[in-house]
């Protein structure tokens, strides 16, 4: 086996584990994290053959680098679960409904109002609000979430 092809699976690995982990055996989200973790620091000491030390001064400096992103995705969750569970989107619809009434006139300004208005109030993580409200609207919910997507990058 060529040893760059075993190093791509190695460095692939932690994100299988990851997805089954979490996808197949419903593991726990703290304790599957520390394993893929331990199982990355002992890839890349062991495959890549970087001293320990400078592995977990990287490790460190990642997790610093990574958690805004991470705070915005759960900021953006818990956003658009209090949006939705307190009847703020329905309020939003209804009145997109009364503004324009097409389907796609309602998509449009349904991104474009959570994502320029209700965005900068969470750090534009907007997806928990904008894909249930165009679900909601008619719109397939696979449909929805790449259009989103589309639409905002």
């Amino acid at each position: 086996m060529d040893n760059e092809f075993l190093q791509t699976i190695v460095a692939l690995l932690p994100f299988v584990i990851l997805l089954l982990g979490f996808l197949v055996f419903k593991m726990n989200a703290l304790r599957l994290s520390l394993y893929v973790w331990l199982l990355e620091i002992f890839a890349v000491v062991v495959f890549f053959h970087m001293p320990v030390q400078k592995t977990l001064t990287a490790s460190v400096w990642g997790n610093i680098t990574i958690w805004n992103g991470f705070l915005v995705l759960w900021t953006g969750q818990i956003f658009g679960q209090c949006f939705r569970s307190t009847g703020a989107l329905n309020m939003l619809l209804n009145t997109l409904d009364q503004v324009l009434p097409s389907k796609t006139g309602k998509a449009v300004t349904l991104c474009s109002v959570v994502g320029g208005y209700l965005g900068a109030f969470n750090g534009f993580a907007t997806y928990p609000v904008t894909i249930p409200g165009l679900v909601r609207q008619g719109i397939d919910g696979f449909r929805a979430a790449v259009g989103y997507l589309v639409y905002f990058s």
